[in-house]
């Protein structure tokens, strides 16, 4: 049964119609444009005791700690819940910093499975499709931060039983996956209110999808409790990283019509304190992603301020969170103990989209920032900086589309003028770009770069 039928977008009353369906980033990420290569990776799996979560960190102690290999960690947490802080402290002999940027949704629309048809093979019909055109630009510089998050807002969920499609139920061809990695991304979260638009077969083979994938933290969907439980890491030089994902809910579910609370991870603010208590035993770092707001509006909503204060309250270091396809305001969100703040970048926007009537959803950005962790253990967040992305659609003079990610900075007024959807934003569509994420974004304590 096509579950997506019986319940659509609840949102799609308010969402336009979709024709065809729809100079250096951060001191720190440093990066050979011409000679990049992906990152190398080793994983392995920590299961710690409830007793000696403190010590998750002692599973890597046979490595060197100033290498630069990465790790994805999971560490499994059964039986009871330990409180934050508990057990032994980590051994530190100087400070850690990671690099870290993060990206808003990855939507594949009808448009955007028609291209990616294109580059895949002999043509429409082939049943071969590549997006890896669609980062050739964004990938270099991705790839060469610590750690890269992206959220993937349609499943990928094969065809078995459904084919894939876009606006308003989506479905994804399973090589996203690779085309992401490839771009450079370490950290996916695919749990949105698109998650379960084919209802439970295409979840199913997501999971098993990423699970072909173990050096990517995959978050925000779990096969069951206990895989729940585990907490998602990633490591740097012997610093962990841990990640968590909500959701504010389901097109056209109640949270009490859907089979479980991990295929998709609504927000809950009980759940949220156990997830958080492993993840801050397990993890030097706590990172939480949000997928919520109100759609095509730049200012934030009350659950999102929720969240963000729940999350500050508890000690999370960093929220980022996307949904609304346009670009929101980032904020310091004072924690409630007066003991300082917690960055929130409350919406990155549309990474791709594909969107041809809304001109404003081809705008968002990448948020980048270090996560030093101090010779103490304690964790703070620096060199933020938020970087204008733009959707760039356009024709080959053989009239052949092309679709890519590129930094505004990287744009001329002349190509700017020539995209369809940025020259309806005004006479001077770079400027506006470059001023519109001044004005949302902000300035206070984030530098825009470009």
């Amino acid at each position: 049964m096509n579950h997506a039928a019986q319940h659509p977008d609840t949102h799609a009353a308010s969402r336009p119609e979709h024709q065809d369906g729809d100079a250096s980033l951060a001191r720190s990420c440093a990066h050979d444009q011409q000679g990049l290569t992906r990152r190398s990776f080793s994983t392995y799996l920590a299961t710690a005791a409830v007793g000696t979560l403190g010590l998750a960190c002692t599973a890597c102690g046979a490595e060197d700690a100033s290498s630069d290999a990465a790790h994805l960690v999971t560490s499994a947490v059964p039986g009871d819940i330990a409180a934050p802080g508990t057990g032994d402290a980590p051994a530190y002999s100087g400070d850690t910093r990671i690099t870290f940027c993060a990206v808003g949704d990855n939507l594949a629309n009808e448009r955007t499975l028609e291209i990616a048809e294109m580059w895949g093979g002999a043509g429409a019909g082939d049943g071969v499709y590549d997006f890896s055109p669609l980062y050739r630009e964004i990938a270099p510089i991705v790839s060469g931060f610590d750690i890269a998050f992206v959220n993937q807002e349609t499943v990928l969920g094969g065809n078995t039983d459904w084919d894939w499609s876009g606006y308003p139920s989506y479905n994804t061809p399973d090589s996203m996956a690779q085309a992401l990695v490839d771009a450079g991304f370490d950290v996916v979260s695919s749990n949105t209110n698109h998650t379960y638009d084919y209802w439970t077969g295409p979840i199913e083979h997501m999971q098993q999808l990423w699970k072909g994938y173990p050096d990517i933290a995959f978050i925000g969907s779990y096969t069951d409790e206990e895989d729940r439980a585990q907490v998602r890491m990633v490591e740097r030089r012997g610093a962990k990283v841990a990640f968590l994902s909500y959701s504010y809910g389901q097109n056209g579910y109640d949270q009490a019509d859907l089979p479980n609370d991990y295929y998709a991870v609504p927000w809950d603010s009980a759940a949220f304190a156990q997830d958080y208590a492993r993840a801050r035993a397990a993890a030097d770092a706590v990172v939480v992603y949000m997928h919520g707001g109100e759609e095509y509006t730049s200012v934030p909503n009350d659950w999102q301020r929720e969240v963000a204060q729940t999350c500050a309250d508890a000690g999370v270091d960093l929220v980022i969170g996307s949904h609304a396809h346009v670009i929101q305001s980032f904020e310091q969100v004072p924690r409630s103990d007066g003991s300082g703040t917690m960055p929130c970048v409350y919406g990155m926007g549309d990474f791709v989209s594909s969107y041809t009537d809304y001109p404003e959803t081809v705008l968002s950005g990448m948020f980048s920032c270090d996560i030093v962790i101090s010779a103490s253990g304690s964790v703070s967040i620096d060199n933020l900086a938020w970087t204008p992305l733009v959707e760039y659609w356009t024709y080959s003079t053989d009239g052949t589309p092309d679709d890519y990610v590129r930094l505004v900075s990287n744009m001329s007024a002349e190509e700017a003028a020539g995209d369809y959807l940025l020259s309806s934003l005004g006479s001077d569509a770079l400027a506006w770009m470059q001023e519109h994420t001044t004005e949302v974004v902000g300035n206070s304590g984030i530098t825009i770069k470009g």
